[in-house]
């Protein structure tokens, strides 16, 4: 059963020290990731970024997060384009404090510079917050998690834009409870 995501009313309630297991496979890095998930660490970004990282692996998608999967000997700036270049998607969790983090934007910018070279759309915008988008991100749709009510779920919308995982493990895509 999926958790449900952190709402402005629960926003409040102290985070759990739980920090994301190690996968039996963090010694052996996969080939590659269906997504790598770029957040800010401030509270509120890493709990959505902790639980978008339970759904999308309860579905069977392959994923990469910073605290578990950069190799703890390696430059931060080389681990972050290692997960960018392996992974078919980043999913940029947008908040006042991801627009004003270096890290986080060297992220989606590096995201958005290589789909230019590869002509593919790979970034993906999750609103968590209203915020006012920066330049180069206009013209993205993205998934809107601030809509109390949605035609579309967010989480559906975004299992649909990322397709089959590259595993053939998990969950029937489209079984959303």
């Amino acid at each position: 059963k999926l958790v449900p995501f952190p709402t402005a009313a629960n926003a409040q309630e102290p985070v759990s020290a739980d920090v994301p297991q190690p996968l039996s496979s963090s010694l052996n890095r996969p080939e590659g990731y269906d997504v790598f998930i770029s957040y800010r660490r401030a509270r509120r970004d890493k709990r959505f970024a902790h639980q978008l990282m339970r759904n999308l692996e309860h579905f069977g998608y392959r994923v990469a997060l910073d605290e578990r999967d950069f190799d703890a000997s390696a430059s931060f700036l080389e681990e972050m384009e290692r997960c960018v270049r392996t992974s078919r998607f980043t999913l940029a969790v947008i908040s006042p404090q991801y627009l004003q983090s270096g890290h986080c934007q060297e992220e989606a910018i590096l995201c958005k510079v290589l789909d230019m070279g590869e002509r593919k759309r790979r970034l993906v915008p999750l609103m968590i917050q209203k915020v006012e988008m920066p330049a180069w991100m206009f013209g993205i749709v993205g998934v809107d998690f601030t809509n109390p009510n949605p035609v579309v779920p967010p989480l559906e919308k975004l299992v649909n834009t990322l397709g089959k995982p590259l595993s053939s493990g998990g969950v029937v895509l489209g079984q959303l409870t």
